[in-house]
């Protein structure tokens, strides 16, 4: 059986959890002979012009450079249909909501079944941030009318969506991440706390930024590492980042490191350096 992924910034890129899960995803279903071919958009956003694509590994164990489409942006899109016909998938899965139309074209013309995996809901995003319809919430709902299947990470996650959706009950499955092993060794502890992730109002960034300054300058021997940040938007970034670090006692500050975004191969040898 062959599956087709439509995915964002496939490893070895990093650009938050969608990549890790994806990446894990496709490498546990080759194990298995379920052969994946996936095509990625990098860096990727919708209404930027066209620019070059490229063919390439999906990582740096494969031996195949046609599981692999990586792609700039949205257009062209010829080399993507092209690719998608050429792969022969017999189910196409889609992780992003933007990345719908797209897969929902690409198993019509290969005449196969569709996967959505809701990554992320975006109509309790927009709650929390007061929007009302915004393009990945009407794509996120054309995906849930038109999907064959619906996966889910996390039983929370599928209860919001049967409360707003009902009719999804019949195709919606609960598919959790999983726990991808790691080699370890004996190490000293240290109290030292470690925040990986994306940098957003939406994710408690301000709330981090309060608890770094209260833990830092209640607790002596504490330590801060910050391997977060906002990939492809460094103003963004370079913003959070002197938000947290600027009302910081001077006497705390050398107890404060600011890695930025990390590659997760780098980010492992950190987290087995500290644990």
């Amino acid at each position: 059986m062959h599956i087709l992924h439509l995915t964002r910034d496939f490893p070895p890129l990093a650009n938050g959890g969608m990549s890790q899960a994806v990446g894990d995803l496709v490498e546990e279903t080759n194990a298995h002979h379920v052969r994946s071919v996936v095509i990625s958009f990098d860096a990727w956003k919708p209404n930027a012009g066209a620019q070059k694509t490229q063919r390439s590994l999906p990582g740096q164990n494969s031996e195949r450079a046609e599981d692999l489409l990586r792609m700039n942006n949205k257009s062209p899109l010829k080399l993507a249909r092209e690719f998608a016909k050429d792969s022969a998938a017999r189910l196409v899965h889609v992780h992003d909501a933007l990345l719908w139309n797209e897969g929902k074209s690409m198993a019509d013309m290969l005449g196969v079944k569709t996967l959505y995996t809701v990554h992320v809901y975006h109509k309790a995003m927009n709650q929390i941030r007061a929007l009302h319809h915004t393009a990945s919430s009407k794509a996120e709902r054309l995906a849930f009318e038109q999907a064959s299947l619906i996966s889910v990470p996390n039983p929370r996650m599928k209860n919001l969506l049967l409360r707003d959706f009902p009719f999804l009950s019949k195709k919606i499955r609960l598919a959790s991440w999983g726990v991808k092993p790691v080699s370890s060794h004996e190490v000293a502890r240290v109290k030292e706390v470690v925040y990986a992730g994306r940098f957003s109002d939406i994710k408690g960034t301000d709330l981090l930024h309060r608890v770094t300054q209260e833990v830092l300058s209640q607790v002596q021997d504490a330590r801060f590492l910050l391997a977060g940040g906002v990939p492809y938007a460094p103003r963004a970034e370079k913003k959070w980042l002197e938000s947290i670090s600027a009302d910081l006692d001077e006497r705390c500050k050398d107890r404060l490191e600011i890695a930025g975004w990390l590659p997760v191969q780098d980010l492992c040898r950190r987290l087995n350096c500290t644990w």
